[in-house]
């Protein structure tokens, strides 16, 4: 897994999550899904955060597709598995007793009470901001009852905090 991680994170791109494997197939592959980061969960395997687009989570909600196939490079060697080349979307996995894929997390353990209450404000959903806010698993706490970092990330002043939070 530290390898797999490693050939990621040094190559600086997100993984393409695709649909049957067309990026392999020298064909039209358009991206059902961006993997963001890889964590290593010891005995619980390797995890990835993914982003995904519109049509692929439509297809998760509605079970359309259930399970992941990845394409992994292995060593000659000794056939290590060394870094993932892709993921797809298929209902067809090589991989038995594979368990379906989990679309979303449990935002509500994720986000912190003031962000919550700004992202209402802005009216950003829970879901956006987990996409875009770092795309981690671990708590998120941007902000902490801090006005004055709220402040200076919106560019707003003490009394527009104030209004907003209604003090």
């Amino acid at each position: 897994m530290d390898s797999i991680i490693f050939h990621f994170n040094r190559r600086g791109n997100d993984l393409v999550i695709d649909y049957e494997h067309q990026t392999i197939k020298n064909e039209q592959a358009p991206a059902a899904g961006w993997i963001t980061k890889l964590i290593n969960r010891g005995k619980d395997g390797l995890w990835a955060v993914a982003t995904w687009t519109q049509k692929a989570k439509a297809y998760l909600k509605n079970r359309e597709y259930r399970y992941y196939s990845p394409v992994f490079f292995t060593r000659k060697a000794d056939s290590k598995l060394i870094s993932i080349h892709s993921l797809a979307l298929t209902n067809t996995p090589r991989t038995n007793k594979l368990k379906p894929l989990v679309a979303k997390i449990d935002t509500q353990c994720f986000i912190c009470s003031d962000q919550r209450l700004l992202n209402q404000m802005m009216g950003i959903s829970d879901d956006d901001f987990i996409q875009y806010s770092g795309k981690t698993l671990e708590p998120v706490r941007m902000f902490e009852s801090d006005d004055e970092k709220i402040r200076k990330l919106m560019g707003v002043s003490k009394e527009d905090i104030a209004r907003y939070y209604g003090r």
